[in-house]
């Protein structure tokens, strides 16, 4: 009794951990969400993500998108060692948390709020502006807002306009800018939307963004996101994924599990030879009794036992 329902709630857990891992999470800008406002897309070329800013120990481009939340004291020490490595962080976002998170890290970009429209220059509508990088690449936008300071690295057109009350400030607005900071960098784009999958396909949006990280492996930074429940099984899921498929975690698992089967293999005959035994001596005892009966109830026996 007890055994079946240990299997049955141990297939229960390995069902349900099969469902989590295959349907895709619908959370907004969530590595997992294959739809139009997940960044999958990101993801795939991504060497992982950084779930803690204890982990910032890599050389290479870590990429925060559209941070929910401020990051801690000890965030803003290892975000701050990580660019006094040399490396690069490139922040996709605006408003208050973003603002937040440059100063913190000592930089002087500053994102704003109005969103930047383009009647002309644009793709399909004029919440699509486009804008061109210093490497004339086209980059389709959705809507985004611009960013003062730094030094500009894409432009929308002078077509582009802001709307301040009923009046119209027309452009150019830098949409990305760079800075240096200590012994590293950081890079702003001030289009939160810009690493969605329906946008990042866009224009040369994805080759602009490989540019930006020179060929360096970039990590995606999920720690000032609001981790939901499902996120969360996602995210070990995918950890414990990786582990199993390193070769010599194969070999261990492959190992215990021949080592299990043939350790249960030995219980059940040993559980043979001892109902045979006391069938045996019980019919000693008992020469009209049922045999096959005195078998059954014996099994059950030592089933309910288990």
């Amino acid at each position: 009794m007890i055994s079946k329902i240990n299997i049955g709630l141990i297939t229960f857990i390995f069902v349900m951990l099969i469902l989590i891992s295959y349907f895709p999470n619908t959370q907004p800008f969530s590595p997992f969400n294959n739809g139009w406002n997940g960044i999958s897309s990101l993801y795939k070329n991504s060497s992982g993500l950084i779930t803690s800013s204890s982990m910032l120990n890599f050389n290479g481009v870590l990429v925060i998108v559209n941070p929910e939340k401020m990051p801690t004291n000890k965030d803003i020490q290892n975000l701050n060692n990580f660019l006094k490595n040399g490396n690069e962080i490139i922040i996709f976002g605006d408003g208050n948390l973003v603002n937040g998170l440059i100063k913190l890290l000592g930089g002087n970009i500053i994102t704003n709020n109005e969103i930047v429209y383009d009647d002309i220059f644009n793709y399909k509508s004029n919440i699509f502006p486009l804008a061109l990088t210093n490497n004339k690449e086209k980059l389709v936008l959705f809507y985004t807002s611009y960013l003062n300071n730094g030094t500009p690295i894409a432009n929308t057109s002078f077509f582009s306009y802001i709307k301040n009350g009923s009046n119209l400030i027309y452009g150019p607005f830098t949409v990305s800018s760079e800075e240096y900071i200590n012994k590293g960098k950081i890079i702003v784009i001030s289009d939160p939307y810009f690493i969605l999958n329906y946008v990042f396909n866009l224009g040369n949006n994805q080759k602009f963004f490989f540019n930006l990280t020179n060929g360096e492996k970039y990590y995606i930074a999920t720690f000032l996101q609001n981790e939901t429940p499902y996120l969360f099984l996602k995210i070990q899921i995918n950890n414990l994924s990786k582990f199993i498929s390193q070769l010599y975690m194969q070999i261990i698992l492959l190992s215990t599990f021949f080592i299990a089967s043939i350790f249960v293999y030995s219980l059940k005959e040993e559980a043979k030879v001892n109902n045979s035994y006391n069938i045996n001596k019980i019919m000693k005892e008992h020469p009209d009794w049922d045999k096959n009966l005195i078998n059954e109830i014996l099994e059950e026996k030592n089933n309910e036992s288990k």
